[in-house]
């Protein structure tokens, strides 16, 4: 092939190879789900934990642990729900952007309960009480996704932190975001009227898990 015809060819992938989509993880199904509608047609997130394994338990496979390493963004809630996933982000995922969702702006923590009703649970060898930290303070329960305005408050955060990482899509992750934060009005809606006619019949749970769920729509949970 000739010289200029190679240089074409070259300049003419240049804006491809420039503009190639971020490598983006994502820690559990509901996170995935917000950072795929966000990302849309421009790439796909991978998941670490599948949704038949529990994310208080999960031990990363090979395969897993490369994507952390390969990684340019890695979406997670944070220690207080994916606990072991702590030391991996730290040492595997170093030259990667960590987004901690549990601390973006507009976020609404609930401590977790413990005692009396709530007194916490073991199985497989792991405490699932989750109620204090080390100095004693009620830890914040890390099932904050089961609020919709907190899934739209973590899609805003994710549609800054992709558009930061991938400036060429930026004004598409942002559309994205305003789409998703329209469906997630209309979930909060939706469930609100579904839920009305049972708010006051009272409950149990085998794992608390449905707090953020429970606040928002005014259920009566008993332990």
């Amino acid at each position: 092939m000739p010289i200029r015809r190679c240089l074409a060819v070259a300049l003419a992938l240049l804006p491809a190879l420039a503009h190639a989509e971020p490598r983006v993880v994502a820690s559990i199904p509901p996170i995935h789900s917000l950072v795929a509608g966000i990302m849309g047609d421009v790439g796909t997130p991978a998941l670490l934990v599948p949704a038949t394994a529990s994310a208080h338990t999960y031990a990363l496979r090979p395969s897993e642990a490369r994507l952390l390493s390969e990684a340019n963004l890695v979406f997670w809630i944070g220690p207080v729900y994916e606990t072991f996933l702590e030391k991996p982000v730290g040492s595997l995922a170093s030259q990667a952007r960590i987004v901690r969702l549990a601390d973006v702006p507009g976020i609404i923590l609930l401590p977790a309960r413990a005692g009396g009703p709530w007194e916490g649970h073991a199985h497989d060898g792991h405490d699932h009480g989750h109620a204090h930290g080390a100095k004693g303070k009620a830890e914040p329960d890390g099932h904050l996704f089961l609020d919709p305005m907190n899934a739209r408050a973590m899609a805003s955060a994710i549609a800054d932190a992709l558009a930061a990482a991938d400036a060429a899509n930026a004004a598409r992750y942002h559309a994205n975001a305003t789409a998703l934060a329209a469906r997630l009005d209309a979930l909060d809606g939706e469930l609100r009227g579904l839920f009305a006619p049972v708010r006051e019949r009272p409950f149990i749970v085998f794992h608390d898990a449905v707090q953020y769920l429970e606040k928002r729509y005014g259920l009566n949970a008993v332990g």
